[in-house]
């Protein structure tokens, strides 16, 4: 019901997070969520400061990313505050791309958006790394695409190579790898630069 102590919590601290007075149906959804959904109150907000941080403070954001959260088990502060971390991690993580890319402002796709935390956050790659990942790709297919920019990454990252320094250094020593297996080396294969 409307009457709960905490209800009304949630309600007045939800018009702070939105900065002001809620519409009938955005405390309708939230008491929903919190009454079908049985999400806590203090988890709520977290909802809340999750899409305040994506710059979605929209409703039915809101309602999309509470229900995510409840299926896949986000029950406590501590994991709203992860997925509240690798969302900053994520957008950060995309923004470095996009730079080094040259890419519009614009939101990622998801594919882009996975790339970006894989290599920016995990793998830790450079930007001068990316950048020259999609100068490959540009120079191979004379357009964007994230997908053969994805291949090329992956390779590097399979090398170990996370800065361009490193790159260079591997590209040295392929040569030398590839004869020594006993395979014919490409005519000129080490011309090309």
């Amino acid at each position: 019901g409307m009457e709960s102590p905490e209800i009304a919590f949630l309600l007045n601290e939800a018009q702070q997070k939105f900065g002001r007075m809620l519409k009938q149906s955005e405390s309708s959804v939230l008491v929903w969520i919190y009454d079908d959904l049985g999400m806590d109150a203090s988890l709520i907000l977290m909802v809340l400061e999750y899409a305040k941080q994506a710059e979605k403070m929209n409703i039915s954001y809101i309602e999309k990313i509470a229900k995510d959260w409840v299926e896949s088990g986000v029950e406590s502060i501590a994991a709203a505050e992860k997925r509240i971390v690798e969302l900053g991690n994520s957008r950060t993580a995309w923004w470095k791309m996009r730079n080094a890319f040259g890419l519009e402002s614009r939101s990622p796709s998801e594919t882009e958006s996975k790339l970006a935390l894989l290599c920016v956050v995990e793998w830790k790659m450079s930007d001068e790394l990316l950048k020259k990942a999609y100068d490959a790709c540009i120079d191979s297919l004379g357009k964007y695409q994230v997908r053969y920019i994805k291949k090329v990454l992956t390779e590097w990252h399979k090398k170990g190579i996370t800065t361009v320094k490193e790159l260079e250094e591997t590209k040295g020593e392929g040569e030398e790898k590839s004869s020594s297996k006993g395979k014919p080396k490409k005519a000129g294969s080490g011309s090309i630069d």
